[in-house]
């Protein structure tokens, strides 16, 4: 896996999921039932990340093993993320709280 360098200064923080997955379950169980998640798969070169709309905070989870990059927001997010050699673009979808706990492999209470 590559840097990820945030562009946007609206990231409250940064998570991954397998070094702390309690603080990973217990950020999404603070979430509302039903919010935001843009997902874009985890490069393998340094990258940067920007996130619209600038007022929205936002939470990342690296997924490694899954190889996933998860943005989790109250707000409807767009992503894009940049490497030296190509571009993905994301845009937020409304999940549910318990469906993102079992997608993502941790115990529901």
């Amino acid at each position: 896996m590559g840097r990820l360098q945030f562009l946007s200064d609206n990231i409250v923080k940064v998570y991954v999921l397998e070094k702390r997955p309690a603080d990973v379950a217990s950020l999404i169980e603070s979430m509302p039932e039903r919010f935001y998640v843009a997902m874009l798969p985890l490069p393998q070169e340094d990258s940067r990340v920007e996130v619209w709309p600038k007022r929205a905070k936002v939470y990342v989870v690296v997924c490694r093993e899954k190889g996933w990059l998860l943005l989790l927001s109250t707000d409807r997010l767009r992503v894009r993320l940049s490497t030296e050699h190509s571009h993905a673009f994301s845009m937020a979808r409304l999940v549910d709280k318990q469906m993102l706990l079992a997608m993502l492999g941790l115990v529901m209470s």
